[in-house]
């Protein structure tokens, strides 16, 4: 093959720059549009004949009218989901808008990761870290949890505000959407706030467009701050006005929801507005918020009286029975405050234990399925106190990350949201809020401004600087400080004193103005107000400012990392049916008896419940003074307490009926126990009714000879006569289950920490960052099955010759990359090709001695090879071992498809040498002198071990007249391709550059 002429020297191959077309016309629009005018007819039809039709018809007229506003308009996603958070109770039965729209999301976002390989904003790891951690103990908590149904109810709530977390965090990708999704939030509210106001005038709570009036007192409470935050940017007095009457309609519309947590928050919420209004001095602050509580105290008073519902309930409903559930929940915590009773748990034990808990005044509660109305508490009691450390770190979190902004521009709208999260913390002392939608998006949009800038995945040590031509997004230029104010301020070390900014959406400012310009964290929780002394000034749309290109998360689950997730999930499911087999059973012996009124009459169209009566019978079951009677009869070698602890009693279906049970693991307590379990509590009666009856008959004394002035009858019948023996197996297939979940969780983690770390771009600016010039882009990562092709492997040679001073062909190159993987190996065996293809006769040397991966599939088992080399170099008998004698031919089968295109015939001029043996391969250093036994006619590839590997490169490097050093795109660290580019840069003789392998 004749060899080629260098002369025409071929162009760079780099990803193509794609346009985004207009949008035009789908070409099946015609037949979806016949399709849904046939699919009409039966509608009309069934509302030509019935009434309720029309409303069918109408309900889906809206639905795709706006559907169709929606799409022309181009809203995003994001925005939807803000605007119908106000609109989360819409729906019948289980199927309700909030779960509708979680379900579409997180399908959502999985269809982006999988299938488009979507990089959502770079969170940093302490702002989704806590979140994750509360959903794996919450998992792990299924595997001591009583009730299955309940866990999986309280967990399916739960990931439903973790969806919601997940939108706002990942979805809403920068500055300008964020404001967006407030926006499109805001409007929503405005509707609710009309429903609130029409209740007002109609003197009845509203639930606005949910299902709860106290949810809904929370959601316009946290309109204020927002509103407010639109005011102080509005552009004329006009507008102004307007804003002022839309805050009045949100004060009324929180009054109309007759809700006192949510007249509380929006107090709060209107003291934190005023008290956290920019531009403020620390003495003028101090006189604000003396205002501002009187005017919070003022508008709580009349948002309380202007809804009659409130004056009718006053305060002396014990907190509509928060009080009680309060004081049964803090009996609960005491007795397992460590890991909780199971998620979703909590709620079942409170009903049954309002009777037998001392404080608890309500015993009228029938619902067996009721909150503690406390959020802490609810969350404490179900996962004990290191749950509670967990969900008060995502809290405390979200408020660091709003008070801190990372990006100053962002720091009013940042303290906008700690305002708006205010009433959500007041209303958590008085509802449930584990999944409200609100508190889970706020706090979502915490993390997402904490998310750093493009520039900041590289640190630039090793780069030149400057970059030749913008890579990321449109042209990009700089902005400095100077361009807003006449004097230069002083370069802090370790901040950024100028960021890219969008040229498009530049314009200029009228006279009086001043630019915003963009800095990520000047300095860390400072306040930047370049307008102090420059007169009034007009506040410019926050959608106007200047867009922030801001750094990707590279969240891509490899084949490796799925493999990793589904192993340990099956071990923890092992383990967990291991340790599931080893459990005891549990033996229990059961008891009924019925409290009835029998003193009275009993109607005969339904039985009355003495509630006295039952409380009678539940508290002297469990109380040592029953365990102590029970212990003498039985005889069981347990103390008092211990039998107190195993005795429970319930009332099924909270009727008449109350069951005694014991429970033990041991059989023989079981046994000895059952007869006595009714004799013991018939004894402590009898003995409490003789120790009493002398006093009582003597106080109520007969008046009419032969009158029974109290009851002497029975206090309860019996159920049935004999106890009911019963042993519980321990569910294996619920533990197996929910350890899989765990582990798989746990898994999923670890690779989500491991993936924090930036990841190089294809629209990255290596030159810039590196130094070192991008020669061409390559197919073949680990993710595309398409493969480099022979073009792209030729010209990473044409790309060497260039950067070549001489313009010769290079006969030593070195393939080097940061860490090892099956990308490098495949570029250097086809570069090897390509050289083989160009006329030359190559050798490929396997210099990675530390995972031979290319020696076991081109040479044989324990070839010699480059380790062998070495180790007679070092030791000084050169004679006994040659070059010649290590080189293997390689099979053309073993090679991949792409360097068999390029060698077609001529597979015999390709040569290869091994890493050597296992003996040998423990050297450190390669050096490279045996390399020079090879003709200069001959091109020697090396694949160059990791240059963050333990076997150093140096020498190699010093050797080469071409050294490539490859970055697969999505996988090689940033910090890992500086630090090799600068290995490169420091030992490299020769040309250098960087070639991009596209994954």
């Amino acid at each position: 093959m004749a060899a080629r002429t260098w002369g025409n020297r071929l162009q760079t191959i780099d990803q193509p720059t794609t346009t985004q077309a207009p949008r035009q016309r789908p070409p099946w629009s015609t037949a979806a549009a016949i399709g849904l005018a046939i699919a009409a007819i039966p509608l009309l039809i069934f509302a030509i004949f019935n009434k309720w039709g029309v409303l069918v018809l109408v309900v889906i007229a809206l639905t795709v009218g706006l559907s169709i506003w929606v799409w022309q308009r181009g809203l995003f996603f994001y925005e939807a989901v803000a605007f119908l958070i106000h609109f989360d109770g819409l729906g019948a039965g289980p199927i309700r808008m909030g779960r509708a729209v979680a379900l579409v999301a997180g399908l959502l976002m999985i269809y982006k990761l999988v299938v488009q390989r979507w990089r959502p904003p770079a969170l940093p790891l302490r702002t989704w870290a806590p979140v994750f951690v509360l959903l794996t103990w919450a998992a792990a908590s299924g595997l001591w949890s009583a009730e299955a149904l309940s866990f999986l109810n309280t967990m399916g709530q739960f990931m439903l505000g973790v969806v919601f977390f997940c939108i706002t965090a990942l979805m809403v990708d920068s500055h300008r959407a964020l404001h967006k999704f407030l926006r499109a939030y805001w409007i929503g509210g405005l509707f609710g706030a009309s429903l609130g106001i029409l209740a007002l005038f109609l003197g009845t709570r509203s639930v606005g467009f949910g299902k709860d009036p106290n949810f809904f007192g929370l959601l316009m409470a946290s309109m204020i701050p927002l509103t407010v935050y639109y005011r102080r940017h509005a552009a004329t007095v006009k507008i102004k006005w307007w804003y002022t009457f839309t805050l009045f309609a949100v004060l009324a519309g929180a009054a109309g929801a007759g809700s006192r947590s949510g007249l509380i928050g929006a107090a709060i919420a209107l003291f934190g507005t005023m008290v956290t209004r920019p531009g403020l001095s620390a003495g003028r602050r101090s006189r604000v918020a003396i205002g501002a509580l009187l005017l919070a105290v003022m508008a709580f008073g009349v948002g309380f009286v202007a809804n009659p519902n409130n004056l009718e309930r006053g305060f002396s409903d014990r907190g509509a029975g928060r009080l009680d559930f309060w004081t049964v929940t803090s009996a609960l915590i005491q007795e397992q405050p460590v890991t909780g009773y199971g998620f979703g748990q909590l709620r079942l034990l409170i009903s049954p234990n309002l009777l037998v808990t001392p404080g608890s005044q309500q015993l009228n509660e029938d619902r067996d399925d009721v909150s503690s109305h406390n959020t802490w508490m609810d969350v404490t009691g179900d996962l004990g106190v290191i749950g509670l450390l967990m969900f008060v770190s995502i809290f405390l979190m979200t408020m660091l990350n709003l008070l801190r902004p990372r990006w100053l521009q962002m720091k009013e709208i940042s303290v906008t949201l700690f305002v708006m999260l205010l009433p959500v913390l007041s209303s958590s002392m008085f509802l449930p809020l584990l999944n409200n939608k609100l508190a889970w998006a706020v706090i979502g949009l915490a993390a997402g401004l904490q998310v750093p800038s493009w520039r900041s995945r590289w640190k630039g040590m090793s780069g030149v600087g400057q970059a030749e031509e913008p890579q990321v997004g449109q042209e990009l230029e700089r902005i400095s400080p100077e361009s807003y104010s006449n004097s230069s301020p002083v370069s802090r070390p370790g901040t950024w004193t100028d960021t890219w900014v969008d040229s498009v959406s530049l314009e200029q400012t009228p006279s009086g103005e001043v630019d915003r310009w963009q800095t990520e964290r000047l300095a860390p929780g400072s306040e930047l107000d370049p307008f102090v002394g420059q007169g009034s000034f007009q506040q410019s749309s926050p959608l106007d400012e200047d867009e922030v290109p801001l750094a990707r998360w590279d969240l891509r689950f490899s084949t490796r990392a799925r493999r990793q997730i589904v192993a340990a999930a099956l071990i923890g499911g092992i383990l967990g049916g291991v340790v599931a087999s080893m459990l005891p059973v549990h033996y229990t012996a059961t008891a009924a008896v019925i409290p009835p009124r029998l003193d009275r009459s009993v109607p005969s169209e339904y039985v009355l419940i003495d509630r006295e009566r039952l409380q009678g019978v539940l508290t002297t079951v469990v109380s040592l003074a029953y365990a102590q009677e029970l212990k003498t009869l039985s005889g069981v070698d347990l103390s008092v307490r211990e039998i107190s602890d195993r005795m429970s009693a319930t009332r099924p279906k909270l009727g008449l009926l109350v069951q005694l049970q014991y429970s033990d693991t041991s059989q023989a307590n079981v046994l000895a126990v059952q007869p006595y379990l009714v004799t013991a509590m018939d004894n402590i009666f009898e003995n409490s009714r003789t120790a009493a009856e002398a006093q009582v008959a003597d106080e109520l004394r007969p008046t009419i000879p032969g009158e029974a002035r109290y009851y002497s009858g029975a206090f309860y019948i019996r159920a049935y006569q004999d106890a009911v023996l019963g042993q519980e197996q321990p569910s294996v297939f619920w533990i197996v289950l929910v350890s899989i979940a765990s582990a798989g969780l746990i898994a999923t983690g670890l690779v989500m920490a491991g993936s924090r770390f930036p990841r190089v771009d294809p629209r990255d600016d290596v030159y810039e960052f590196t130094g070192l010039r991008k020669w061409t882009h390559v197919s073949g990562g680990t993710r595309k099955k398409t493969r480099s092709t022979p073009k792209q492997l030729e010209q990473i040679i044409t790309s060497a010759v260039d950067a070549g001073t001489s313009g010769e062909f290079p006969s030593r190159i070195v393939v080097a990359a940061p860490r090892d993987g099956v990308e490098v190996r495949r570029l250097a065996t086809g570069l090897a090709a390509a050289c083989v293809a160009d006329g030359r006769r190559v050798v490929l040397v396997d210099a990675q001695l530390a995972d031979p991966a290319l020696s076991a599939r081109l040479a044989r088992r324990r070839s010699k090879g480059v380790a062998d080399l070495e180790a007679e170099s070092v030791s000084g008998n050169e004679g006994n071992l040659t070059v010649q004698g290590v080189m293997r031919p390689v099979s053309a089968r073993r090679l991949p498809r792409e360097a068999r295109q390029l060698l077609g015939a001529d597979v015999d001029q390709l040569r290869f040498i091994a890493a050597g043996s296992r003996s040998a391969r423990k050297q450190k250093v390669i050096g490279g002198a045996w390399l020079d036994q090879i003709s200069p006619d001959v091109v020697v590839v090396v694949l160059a071990p990791p240059t963050l590997g333990g076997t150093a490169v140096s020498a190699l490097m010093e050797w080469s007249d071409a050294a490539v050093l490859a970055v697969t795109e999505g996988i090689t660290r940033t910090q890992d391709a500086e630090d090799a580019a600068g290995t490169v840069q420091l030992f490299s003789a020769g040309a250098e550059g960087i070639v991009c392998i596209n994954n």
